[in-house]
């Protein structure tokens, strides 16, 4: 069921271009039943609240950019820690605000990383307070789970399961082959992840 709703998920507008909105984003390790460290990317709109988020294998600047690039258009405020993979936003048409957290500079209001960081706590809390161990395989999906939790954390539970049911109903009214493909209905992006990344922030 979570293939589903990631799917309507993603066809949901994020940004439109030129619209002078703030976005927070960061980068976070997961670990996984093997140990290993699976970096995940999100993008949090500073005003509403609403995010994106993606796995990967690293967060270098062309992970970084095309994530960034594909969820915003240029016109918009990045708010971003040190880390330098983010140095390319002002040369592609985005404004950058960063924060070095290394000196305890967080930033306010709008402007501020903290909604990047609350989602992480958030996300994680729920995955370690609910389960054990993941399989690699599953981790994606427990993932979708707390990020579906969170978006919808003010419906009650006969709201929430029509909720997936019109998920299911949109994509097979729609079909899988007319809809942009996603990373994560894609098995073999996730299950090529392993090892662990030397990036430090």
């Amino acid at each position: 069921m979570y293939d589903y709703y990631n799917v309507v998920y993603e066809t949901e507008p994020f940004a439109i271009e030129n619209n002078d909105e703030f976005f927070a984003t960061d980068e976070s390790e997961f670990t996984h039943l093997n140990g290993y460290q699976i970096w995940v990317l999100n993008l949090v709109n500073t005003t509403t609240k609403d995010f994106r988020l993606v796995v990967t294998k690293n967060r270098n600047t062309e992970t970084l950019q095309k994530f960034i690039c594909k969820y915003i258009p240029p016109g918009n405020n990045i708010v971003t820690d040190g880390w330098n993979g983010y140095n390319f936003l002002n040369n592609i048409g985005y404004t950058r605000y960063m924060h070095n957290h290394s000196r305890g500079d967080f930033g306010r209001g709008r402007e501020s990383t903290s909604h990047a960081e609350t989602l992480w706590s958030q996300l994680k809390d729920g995955i370690k307070s609910t389960y054990k161990t993941i399989q690699n395989k599953d981790f994606l999906y427990f993932l979708k789970e707390q990020e579906f939790k969170i978006k919808n954390k003010d419906l009650n539970t006969e709201a929430k399961m029509q909720e997936f049911f019109d998920c299911f109903n949109l994509v097979e009214m729609i079909g899988k082959d007319n809809i942009p493909d996603s990373e994560f209905l894609n098995n073999n992006y996730f299950n090529s992840i392993s090892g662990n990344e030397n990036d430090s922030d």
